[in-house]
């Protein structure tokens, strides 16, 4: 579960990011970064999470690891 959680914020930061941060350019530093985070963690909780969970099931709860 770490791997796939690394590898799906990796993806969120990469495409994301940059539209969120032009977004947000005109806004103070803070504020911007605030919402960048509550964007973010609002995403993977509720809507990337759930759904990356459900299509690697199989895989994530493999009885044998070897």
């Amino acid at each position: 579960m770490a791997i796939v959680t690394g590898v799906v914020i990796f993806a969120l930061f990469i495409t994301l990011l940059p539209l969120i941060q032009n977004a947000t350019a005109r806004l103070p530093f803070l504020v911007g970064v605030v919402i960048t985070i509550a964007i973010l963690v609002v995403l993977m909780t509720y809507v990337i999470m759930p759904a990356v969970t459900w299509l690697l099931r199989p895989w994530l709860s493999k009885k044998r690891l070897f």
